[in-house]
């Protein structure tokens, strides 16, 4: 698994995943040629091969819209902070990052967004005051039924946004943080409005806290303090919508995130699949039959230390739009 230290490394390096994740060879029986075993006789995984000279070794490295989930998810926000929901540390936690703009230059190809899918419609993205989704980097995290932070980043008007807020009579101005304006309920929600951006907390019990945590450049992130959430984002790579579930809740033993990241182009868009494991209880035969599943035909699949990775190209037309429920 990958180490916070080498996750800011990739984040720095920006490193793509795609040059390093070719498939394993594989024998015309379909096992694997690479010599590496799956499981010992245990059923719990075993060291793998580095990789060889015709089967480069898989090389992670956040990029994309990955490095904003890295960058903006402040670790003490998780889940310390999270309210109304019933044990909200046993659930799933979900993240989500969309680069919408991005996305939309390829709307020729990817044609009219379906009705669940109004953050790509500017007809219909427009019930912020002051906020652009169709501009705006959009990252979503948090329990599915309780998202507690949600970013707008690069199509946000400040000083209208800040006076749609404060409209609100349970919101009042909360001082200033980096050039951030922060706008708080008392021991709730809250907005932070800087030049472009938007951060806010919903659902929490103190969302100033939660804000200028995720706006301070030297505060914990959650790629700080998680090593699973690091090793997720480090095996996704780049790619302009990617997106996790943590602690999941499947039949997979010593499964620990798993998540899928999209790299759109004009003809074809590569879906990437990536399912993060506890070497020491998971079989990986199982994690990767798990990964492998996600896919209508046969992926590409490469192996790291504790992360399977599967990828195919598809055509963009049938890619889509992504949507934060499979993200």
């Amino acid at each position: 698994m990958q180490t916070r230290r080498k996750l800011l490394g990739g984040i720095a390096g920006a490193s793509a995943l795609l040059a390093g994740c070719q498939g394993a060879p594989r024998s015309s029986t379909g096992t694997r040629t690479d010599g590496a075993s799956t499981a010992g006789p245990d059923g719990t995984a075993t060291p793998e091969s580095a990789g060889t000279a015709s089967e480069p070794a898989l090389e992670p490295g956040v990029g994309g819209v990955g490095t904003d989930l890295a960058r903006w998810i402040p670790a003490q926000s998780i889940p310390a902070y999270i309210s109304r929901i019933p044990e909200p540390r046993t659930g799933p936690y979900y993240v989500t990052a969309i680069d919408v703009p991005a996305i939309l230059a390829y709307e020729d190809t990817l044609g009219t967004p379906a009705g669940d899918q109004s953050i790509f419609d500017p007809a219909t993205s427009e019930g912020q005051t002051g906020v652009d989704l169709t501009e705006s980097l959009y990252v979503k995290a948090g329990p599915m039924d309780a998202p507690y932070l949600f970013v707008f980043d690069g199509g946000v008007e400040p000083s209208a946004r800040v006076d749609a807020v404060t409209a609100n009579p349970n919101l009042a101005e909360s001082g200033t943080v980096d050039g951030y304006t922060v706008v708080a309920a008392e021991n709730a929600g809250a907005y932070a409005v800087g030049d472009a951006t938007q951060v806010a907390a919903a659902n929490v019990t103190n969302g100033a806290t939660v804000v200028r945590s995720a706006v301070q450049p030297d505060t914990p992130k959650y790629a700080d303090e998680s090593d699973t959430f690091a090793a997720l984002l480090d095996a996704l790579g780049s790619g302009q919508a990617v997106g996790g579930i943590l602690q999941p809740d499947e039949d997979v033993a010593g499964l620990r995130a798993y998540g899928r990241a999209y790299t759109y182009g004009a003809a074809t868009t590569t879906l990437r699949y990536a399912s993060v494991f506890d070497p020491e209880t998971a079989s990986v035969g199982a994690v990767e039959s798990f990964t492998e599943s996600q896919f209508d035909g046969s992926p590409q699949v490469r192996r790291g230390e504790g992360v399977v990775v599967a990828e195919r190209a598809i055509p963009t037309g049938e890619a889509g739009y992504p949507t934060h429920t499979e993200l």
